[in-house]
């Protein structure tokens, strides 16, 4: 396996980087960093401008040491380890909307950086996520994004369910959620039904979805959209890794 990743984790290592180090300057996990070495996911193309800069080489050289991983892993689906989620919620009466629009950024350089598949409805944060992939990072054939209409569709299929805010509908997506036992990630500061489900979460274990304790109290400590979004990336990185 070491010499599978030597070209781009030795062009890291030549710069003086660890992989904590790459993943910061990048705004990713170090779980991603260590994914892309091992070829398991690939820096989607219009990200890889930017790992191009931090590494100091140029696209052509990295697009090499990419294929380079792909070579030695020999053929792979590229979408094998894509993960599907849902974003729901919706922007409640006395939300801090800077802080919603803080999140709507951060979920969509998730959506990005993880290659993730978004189920969503015709209205609410969802859409504004995806509509704010298309607008900010442009991704190449990246031209219409499709909305579930009923509740039960836009879980159907997903498996981990991002909740911001959200009122009445927001809370039937979490009620069906929880009845089928999937992993439901609120970001409780957002309020509204983000704030309902943490609490139902803390006070009954049935409703975690199997996440551990440690992990409710990282969720209730998350203050900002940045620590919620290195949160929501670190579940990711474990499930496409179970």
């Amino acid at each position: 396996m070491k010499r599978r990743r030597d070209r781009l984790a030795n062009r890291r290592r030549a710069l003086g980087l660890s992989q904590e180090a790459l993943a910061e300057r990048l705004g990713v996990e170090r779980t991603t960093i260590a994914r892309w070495e091992l070829g398991e996911t690939q820096p989607l193309a219009w990200f890889r401008p930017r790992l191009a800069g931090v590494l100091k080489v140029s696209v052509d050289d990295l697009d090499v040491m990419i294929q380079n991983v792909e070579e030695q892993l020999g053929s792979r689906d590229p979408h094998a380890s894509r993960l599907r989620v849902a974003i729901c919620g919706s922007r409640v009466t006395g939300a801090d909307e800077a802080l919603i629009d803080a999140t709507v950024a951060e979920l969509a350089r998730l959506v990005v950086a993880q290659n993730l598949e978004v189920s969503h409805g015709p209205v609410g944060v969802g859409i504004e996520v995806m509509t704010y992939v298309a607008d900010q990072f442009r991704p190449p054939g990246f031209s219409m994004t499709a909305a579930l209409f009923d509740h039960e569709n836009v879980v159907r299929g997903a498996e981990l369910l991002l909740v911001i805010g959200g009122g009445f509908g927001t809370a039937a997506e979490v009620t069906l959620a929880r009845q089928v036992g999937k992993t439901i990630v609120p970001f409780p500061r957002t309020g509204g039904t983000a704030s309902r489900c943490f609490e139902l979460m803390r006070a009954d274990p049935r409703h975690r979805g199997g996440l551990a304790e440690s992990v409710l109290d990282e969720i209730g400590a998350c203050e900002n959209s940045a620590q919620y979004g290195m949160l929501v990336e670190r579940i990711v990185s474990m499930k496409v890794g179970a």
